[in-house]
């Protein structure tokens, strides 16, 4: 198979996993870490978020990644300073669940600055949970075209990449959905990175793929059975509005 494009091929579904598997990680990690430099997708975040009038059934998986609130989806760069967008996202997030020991649902979001122009081809990230309240994950599944994920994701010590057959430019993208419980008491869930990698990563549709690392200080966290999660929030925020401020110390108000 000719890789025309490193940001990700659509493998012969007659190929043997772990070769799909490679081809699919050529593509979302084409570049060591080491020599990742700052490219479009620089400075995103990922935010967990959950609305619990969303009930989890096996019929409905094919609507999960779907939207499920507003996003920034101008392609003008930077967004202009009124625009309305980014509050309607802010006030939505909501990154832990009132369902107690019943099963959430909930996404993992891609957060991008109003000045940032992303091209989302790609991204790979693992999990963690609470050592000693285990998660149990009922399923999951990408909001990407196509992911091929690590042996026994989601559990620890495990990841997933997912890719996008065009580039994702929003300031808002849904990267994946789980469908979790807790039964033992509050567990958060974090973000962690792919096996073999230091980080989450965020690939863009250059040849080799740039790659952009998502620090610990952009990582959010998911709250299941009491447990609050956290949003993260860049260090100065631009002032867009009345929202930011407010936002942000709501934000500090519950790390």
């Amino acid at each position: 198979m000719s890789l025309t494009r490193l940001r990700f091929p659509v493998p012969d579904p007659q190929l043997p996993v772990s070769v799909v598997r490679n081809l699919l990680l050529a593509s979302v990690c084409a570049v060591p870490l080491s020599m990742a430099w700052a490219g479009p997708n620089e400075d995103g975040l990922l935010v967990f978020h959950t609305d619990d009038d969303i009930v989890y059934t096996s019929d409905g998986v094919e609507t999960y990644g779907s939207p499920i609130f507003p996003l920034c989806t101008s392609e003008e760069c930077p967004l202009p300073p009124e625009d309305p967008c980014w509050a309607d996202i802010l006030d939505a997030i909501q990154p832990w669940s009132s369902r107690g020991d019943f099963v959430a649902t909930f996404w993992l979001i891609a957060i991008f600055p109003p000045d940032a122009c992303p091209r989302v081809s790609g991204a790979s990230f693992g999990v963690w949970q609470t050592e000693d309240r285990e998660v149990t994950f009922v399923d999951q599944g990408p909001c990407g075209d196509f992911e091929l994920p690590y042996d026994d994701w989601p559990q620890n010590n495990s990841g997933t990449a997912v890719t996008f057959l065009v580039p994702q430019q929003a300031r808002a993208i849904r990267l994946y959905w789980f469908a979790a419980y807790s039964y033992y008491g509050p567990t958060e869930i974090g973000l962690t990175a792919f096996p073999g990698e230091q980080s989450p990563l965020f690939a863009d549709d250059s040849v080799p793929s740039v790659l952009d690392p998502v620090p610990r200080s952009h990582r959010g966290r998911f709250g299941l059975n009491g447990a609050t999660g956290y949003v993260p929030w860049w260090d100065v925020p631009p002032v867009v509005k009345e929202s930011w401020g407010g936002v942000k110390s709501r934000f500090r108000d519950e790390e």
